[in-house]
């Protein structure tokens, strides 16, 4: 899988932070360098995990313990006759040309991956990140959701975010360097811009009063460039998402959807808004809940939701209604049309279900949403009785014979 992966980028032109990689490896780097690294390695969170991958030297020592286990001469002919010719071979020492080797191997490694990440970044967004399964039931896996939005501004602007931002009440948008990447202060009304979080990603950001909103797959939530009036007032368009709400009775704060608005002083509490219906639960505080047929007021582990025109009021079970926001799928008595929704909005994956399948059948289980889907499978699989097979994209689901 690694010359593979090498040969399809050997002809790529290396990128300087690849060079620097490979300087940090044998410390050579100048205080410049690392500082020019800690700021890629923190742009992305990708960018972290593939350089603490790399800064792992227990691949290089076992490569060189199986050097040294084998036949010197005929090992380094193999490995000679693909080298690069910009790095020399010396006779001197077998041990300095097998790093030598590693090196520019590494270099190599460095370089494509960097590209590829580049280019996922560059791409559409809610395409899954199909990689080659470990395990022998499934022809490929598909990687977990990664954080990263698209912030659209008023203006028409699109601003590509990778990690958690903080908007300031002066309408500056900082992320976690406290670097300005976005102003939202440049005109004097207030206007509205948009958060997008495509399937395949979540995000966490914090508004200018301070409240704090975690956003699930699949979701868009737009607010103003700054709080001003009686209210401060957001919509939630569709979706999913966990507000920690900053007190403030002068200025309630109020969530918007397509079905209801709540209304809140300082609280915390979760608002679903998907096509398949509208629930808000609340963790602790006060909140009323209304739209124009009926108004509620829930208490904290109660939720409110849609019957009919109707908002209803009942218990909520807190750990499966904000197990998404705790990075959990938590399945409790759903049914199979609920289970499959959260896999596609996190996984990106177009479920295709057998006809012979009743929805009513429910299903339970937990498992953390930071895994490949072959572990989410394999939990199903073990606790329902289905069978799935996974081919591309696309995730078919029958019963076991």
């Amino acid at each position: 899988m690694l010359f593979r992966f090498l040969r399809l980028n050997m002809s790529l032109k290396t990128d300087n932070i690849a060079n620097i990689i490979v300087k940090h490896i044998q410390g050579k780097c100048t205080a410049e360098e690392i500082d020019a690294l800690t700021r890629w390695s923190k742009a992305d969170p990708r960018n972290e995990a593939l350089l603490n991958g790399l800064l792992d030297t227990t691949d290089i020592e076992q490569k060189l313990m199986v050097w040294n286990a084998f036949n010197e001469d005929k090992a380094w002919q193999q490995v000679s006759s693909h080298s690069s010719p910009i790095y020399p071979i010396r006779r001197t020492s077998r041990r300095l040309r097998w790093i030598a080797v590693v090196a520019s191997v590494l270099l190599l490694l460095v370089a494509g991956l960097i590209i590829y990440t580049n280019r996922l970044n560059s791409a559409d967004k809610t395409m899954p990140r199909i990689v080659a399964s470990t395990h022998p039931k499934y022809k490929n896996d598909i990687l977990p959701a990664v954080e990263g939005a698209t912030l659209l501004l008023a203006s028409g602007e699109k601003v590509a975010l990778s990690s958690e931002i903080t908007i300031e009440d002066n309408g500056h948008v900082l992320n976690q360097d406290n670097d300005k990447i976005a102003d939202l202060s440049r005109s004097e009304e207030v206007v509205y811009h948009e958060l997008i979080v495509p399937q395949t990603h979540f995000f966490t950001f914090k508004l200018p009063d301070g409240t704090k909103v975690w956003v699930n797959a699949n979701s868009k939530l737009r607010f103003p460039s700054r709080f001003l009036g009686d209210t401060r007032h957001i919509q939630l368009e569709e979706g999913e998402a966990y507000f920690e709400v900053e007190r403030n009775e002068k200025q309630p704060f109020i969530v918007e959807t397509s079905e209801a608005k709540i209304k809140v002083l300082g609280t915390r509490f979760n608002v679903k808004n998907y096509q398949h219906g509208f629930v808000t639960t609340l963790a602790e505080g006060s909140v009323e809940v209304y739209n124009d047929h009926s108004r509620q007021k829930i208490r904290p582990r109660q939720k409110a939701f849609m019957r009919g025109e109707e908002l209803v009021v009942r218990e909520a079970d807190l750990k499966k209604d904000l197990a998404w926001k705790n990075n959990i799928f938590y399945f409790r008595n759903d049914n199979l049309k609920n289970v499959m929704q959260q896999i596609e909005n996190w996984y990106g994956v177009q479920v295709v279900v057998n006809k012979s399948l009743i929805n009513s059948t429910t299903y339970s289980g937990e498992i953390e949403r930071d895994v490949p889907l072959s572990e989410i499978l394999n939990m199903l699989e073990f606790t329902s009785g289905l069978n799935f097979s996974l081919e591309g994209t696309k995730l078919y689901i029958k019963p076991k014979k």
